[in-house]
């Protein structure tokens, strides 16, 4: 089990991140499968498509890693990609070891549970995305109340871990956390935020955010999910986030980047120049309004903007029954 009592001592008793959580394979494959289909999409677009490099190049169907067949030998070329977290499993669970043990309130813990589900024009745009978030969003609030429950009622701390497990399952392959990245740059990030960028023009509210506050989008400018992501966790990974081991510093308190390069950080949606290995970037501003109050009206207005967009899609279609946004070429999860 991912997260487990520790009856102490040493060292003092609470619960405990042990292991980690895998992937949810219906999840992983879905995330491939939409990469392909917003590539479709965004492809026409050119400079002012919302995807990363890394995400643009990658060939739907062929493994991220090599892969070897073991009765034959036979290996199998990968991409050299991954399936990317924003927000590092491990750290799920040490937040909510952290709401556990008293160390975090609820409100922290629903507020940092919704941050991780923020959603993007890209999804708005990929319906079945948006309505998979929005279901799994749901799922993860239902598990959060279960395990808030099982505190409240003073169940078995084995049976409290085994909710908080669960939960940290569903946070952790929810396709809103997952995308595809470059291998080694993601290896590198460890257990920081995995920066994703701003990328065209689809956030009107949050350009307008910007045109009040002088802010310069010809700027790299970090997302608003990963901006609004930093402020809600920060304390988190100031409590949490230690250096890495060899070569790799800390940025900002929530981001990795190489420890040669100063002010910079590894970002793993995009792909890095030769001869480097991994991909670096120094660091972006970030995009505006993510922050108090602010950030919350942002967060609002963008869930209520998104679902005009999408019930005016869908009568743009003339929805009936099942008929969304999904290529026939892409099997259906």
């Amino acid at each position: 089990m991912a997260i487990e009592w520790n009856p102490g001592p040493p060292p003092p008793p609470g619960f405990i991140v042990r292991g980690r959580v895998g992937f949810d394979r219906d999840d992983a494959k879905f995330v491939d499968s939409s990469t392909s289909y917003m590539q479709t999409v965004f492809r026409p677009l050119g400079t002012w498509s919302p995807l990363g490099p890394t995400e643009s190049r990658y060939v739907h169907g062929t493994p991220h890693q090599n892969v070897t067949d073991r009765s034959t030998g036979v290996v199998t070329p990968g991409q050299g990609t991954m399936r990317a977290h924003h927000i590092a499993d491990h750290e799920i669970q040490l937040m909510i070891c952290d709401y556990m043990n008293g160390t975090i309130n609820m409100a922290v813990l629903l507020d940092r549970i919704g941050a991780l589900y923020l959603t993007s024009w890209v999804d708005v745009i990929v319906t079945p995305r948006l309505f998979k978030i929005w279901l799994q969003w749901s799922l993860a609030l239902a598990k959060a109340l279960t395990v808030i429950t099982s505190q409240v009622v003073r169940l078995s701390k084995t049976k409290q871990a085994e909710y908080a497990t669960r939960l940290s399952e569903a946070l952790s392959s929810s396709v809103a956390n997952l995308r595809v990245g470059h291998a080694q740059t993601d290896v590198a990030l460890a257990h920081g935020v995995a920066p994703r960028m701003q990328r065209g023009v689809y956030d009107l509210f949050g350009y307008f955010i910007g045109w009040l506050t002088g802010h310069n989008f010809a700027q790299p400018t970090l997302s608003v999910e990963t901006s609004l992501v930093s402020s809600s966790w920060d304390s988190h990974y100031t409590g949490h986030l230690t250096a890495p081991s060899g070569t790799s510093v800390i940025v900002n308190n929530v981001f990795i980047g190489p420890g040669g390069i100063p002010g910079s950080l590894f970002i793993s949606e995009e792909d890095p120049l030769h001869p480097a290995t991994r991909s670096t970037r120094p660091v972006p501003q970030r995009y505006p309004g993510t922050t108090g109050l602010t950030g919350y009206v942002l967060r609002s207005t963008r869930s209520i903007t998104h679902l005009g967009v999408i019930v005016l899609i869908l009568t743009l279609l003339g929805y009936k029954g099942k008929e969304l946004i999904w290529p026939r070429a892409l099997p259906r999860i």
